[in-house]
């Protein structure tokens, strides 16, 4: 997954959301941050779950499939995950391209 972490990582800071469709961001942002409050643990170890998933497959349309197939609370977790993850990457690179 190396190089398609990569790739959506940068696709991300332009704006480019290629992992995750737009209808799962925008409902996970509907509502305040799941990473704000407690977080199930069910909830959090099934987000772990599919991270590790992620990193094992080595093409963009099975882990694209791999988020759609996953429950819409993991699926919120990981949208608010990946964009937290994006915001440190831009203040750390300085820079931003959206």
């Amino acid at each position: 997954m190396t190089r398609t972490l990569q790739f959506v990582l940068e696709q991300g800071i332009q704006g480019h959301h290629a992992l995750i469709p737009e209808d799962v961001i925008r409902r996970a942002f509907r509502g305040p941050s799941c990473l704000d409050g407690g977080l199930d643990a069910g909830v959090a170890a099934e987000t772990d779950a599919l991270i590790d998933a992620l990193q094992k497959l080595n093409d963009l349309r099975s882990q694209q499939a791999c988020v759609a197939d996953a429950p819409r609370d993991v699926q919120d977790v990981f949208v608010h995950l990946y964009f937290s993850f994006l915001d440190r990457m831009i203040v750390q690179r300085g820079a931003t391209y959206h």
